[in-house]
């Protein structure tokens, strides 16, 4: 599950999207998009739920999975997204996950939108 923590103020700064429930020890990646709205095409044992838009995905930030199954990525990863404000910038993260009931290796979060403030 992908959720917001914060504000999505820009001069704030403080936005932290936290990841739970990816299998401890997960590579996990972050990619946003500015897309209109949500194809639901599948990927690995997952849905890709952000619309990449004519820009395209964009990778953010890369992390490890702690103990429990959780990460955060924080103000400063998150700050490095395509927002302006206004716009409105989907969100959504991969997980790896090699003992998967498909096999595919991988699944992915929720997709989160969120609309940046100054």
């Amino acid at each position: 599950e992908l959720r917001g923590r914060g504000t999505s103020s820009l001069l704030r700064g403080d936005l932290t999207l936290s990841v739970s429930s990816a299998p401890p020890g997960a590579p996990l990646f972050l990619v946003a998009a500015r897309g209109s709205g949500a194809p639901y095409v599948g990927f690995g044992e997952g849905v890709l739920c952000i619309d990449p838009g004519p820009a395209g995905l964009r990778r953010v930030a890369f992390g490890v999975a702690g103990p429990g199954g959780s990460f955060d990525f924080h103000s400063n990863a998150v700050s490095q997204t395509p927002g302006i404000a206004g716009s409105t910038v989907l969100f959504q993260a991969w997980y790896g996950d090699p003992a998967s009931a498909c096999g595919l290796g991988g699944n992915l979060t929720n997709g989160l939108a969120v609309t940046f403030l100054p």
